[in-house]
């Protein structure tokens, strides 16, 4: 007899008689109602995930490309805001200067999926009404161009610019000689400005130029490289794009990320997140004299910032610079930061936060008018005025 464990999972027993079923129906019913409603209360929520696991390829396989291997995924979901690529960015880069791969090793491809859209637009528009509806440029012809975008690295110009030619032939030669050009020649944000006529629609919710801006801040910039054909090939990438190479012999890429915002039950849910397999990492630190350290579990420090989109709260304007600036000087002296992003997060409720992490301390910003940054030892409750010039030493006093 066909039971509704068999048919749906339900904890009920073997049922007998019809109107056992439909209660049990009935039930089940609700619970998938509320699974749903618990699934997107938690959504709401901000998680930050790291996970390693074994993976298999249905794929032709390759010497850096294994059958099994294993992958470094992680991924900050509920947070709508370059914060979230910031984090993830540092993290990346805290790990390679661990295992010695600086800017002469690695560079980070980056774009913006939104912007290459535009350009396709701006550049095919015109050649593409004749023959194509709106809702299919948007929808299936700009997607074919992205995918075929992808390979542009991995192919010469002539069969890139032939293989458009062939798979959408409607589109003008001299408009894919053009989009050649633009790929090939903006290497900045700066170009692509020049290009977009600074039209603020586009310059100004630019999360490339915000994310690069910041790491030259930090003299990180050399890392980082604007690149129009980085898209991944993956439709369900929406934002940020981006992937690291090793530049040296094996020339191929190590790690690849993005923003892949998705929607649930009507709600949109905002993800940012990266993978890194382990087969070429592992083919580099073993052909490169590398000791790396080995991190401990616990975290070291907690810190809070105040949202600076919130008007009830007064802060100077080099204040969000300098908290970076020093989470920076932390992290690079090894000390382990989690850092907590939410918008609508409280002082208190990140204090909460940082006594449950079990940390070892936690930094936040005084909400008056000295804005002072303090560092507080959360198993004696000192704490202590910290700043870019004292913030090692009082760390490691109090």
């Amino acid at each position: 007899m066909s039971t509704c464990r068999d048919n749906c999972h339900c904890t009920s027993s073997h049922i007998s008689e019809i109107n056992n079923s439909k209660r049990c129906s009935s039930h089940c019913r609700h619970k998938n109602i509320n699974q749903k409603q618990y699934m997107l209360q938690n959504f709401k929520k901000t998680f930050k995930m790291c996970t390693i696991g074994q993976c298999f390829r249905y794929e032709q396989i390759s010497n850096y490309r294994k059958r099994e291997h294993y992958q470094w995924n992680m991924d900050i979901i509920g947070i709508n805001n370059i914060n979230a690529e910031i984090e993830l960015f540092t993290i990346l880069l805290t790990f390679f200067k661990q295992v010695k791969l600086y800017d002469k090793d690695i560079v980070i491809k980056i774009n913006n999926k939104q912007i290459i859209k535009s350009i396709i637009l701006k550049v095919f528009k015109n050649s593409l009404l004749h023959y194509y509806s709106q809702k299919q440029i948007d929808e299936v012809v700009v997607n074919k161009i992205l995918h075929i975008l992808d390979k542009y690295n991995k192919i010469s110009k002539y069969n890139f610019k032939l293989l458009l030619q062939k798979s959408i032939p409607f589109i003008k030669y001299n408009d894919i000689n053009n989009f050649n050009n633009i790929i090939h020649n903006i290497k900045t944000v700066e170009d692509l400005e020049i290009f977009f006529n600074f039209n603020p629609n586009i310059c100004n919710d630019n999360s490339v130029k915000n994310i690069l801006n910041y790491f030259k801040k930090l003299n990180l910039h050399t890392y980082f490289k604007l690149d129009l054909a980085t898209v991944r090939g993956l439709d369900y990438y929406k934002n940020t794009i981006f992937e690291i190479f090793y530049k040296n012999k094996i020339n191929r890429a190590i790690c690849g990320g993005g923003r892949y915002d998705f929607i649930l039950n009507k709600t949109n849910i905002p993800a940012v997140g990266f993978g890194m397999g382990d087969v070429i990492m592992s083919e580099i630190l073993f052909n490169k004299e590398n000791t790396c350290n080995i991190f401990d579990e616990n975290i070291n420090i907690v810190s809070f910032f105040p949202n600076i989109n919130n008007g009830n709260i007064k802060l100077k304007n080099d204040k969000y610079k300098e908290y970076y600036d020093i989470l920076h000087i932390l992290r690079m002296n090894n000390i382990k930061i989690y850092t907590l992003l939410q918008n609508n997060l409280t002082l208190s409720k990140a204090l909460k936060k940082a006594n449950s992490l079990k940390s070892d301390y936690f930094l936040f910003c005084q909400d008056n008018e000295e804005n002072h940054f303090i560092l507080k030892n959360l198993k004696t409750g000192h704490q202590q005025i910290v700043n870019l010039e004292n913030i090692l030493s009082i760390y490691s006093s109090i």
